[in-house]
């Protein structure tokens, strides 16, 4: 899946000097941020960000799209949908007709 990060937001890991409770930073390009989270909205209202480390810059993070949908219950998962038989084209004596 391709990472969607955010526009208008970045984030930063705290300074060296920072005291404890300082968890990091960010600065928000309204306009920009705006656009972006009316653009990926969920169906609940949300918009939900990870804050990935940034291999380039140890001091910064990125903003990513989280858009996860959990599956809802009753519906099947990859593992209940058993694999087809290659021998029997997905299809067992019950499906027959006859």
């Amino acid at each position: 899946m391709e990472k969607i990060y955010a526009k208008g937001l970045w984030a930063k890991k705290p300074i060296s000097t920072a005291p404890s409770f300082v968890k990091g930073s960010l600065s928000i390009k309204v306009t920009d941020f705006i656009d972006w989270l009316k653009e990926n909205e969920n169906d609940s209202g949300y918009v939900n960000i990870d804050l990935l480390d940034k291999k380039s810059d140890p001091l910064s993070m990125n903003a990513v799209l989280n858009n996860y949908k959990k599956i809802a219950e009753g519906q099947p998962t990859k593992q209940d949908i058993p694999a087809k038989n290659e021998f029997t084209n997905g299809y067992n004596d019950d499906d027959l007709p006859f």
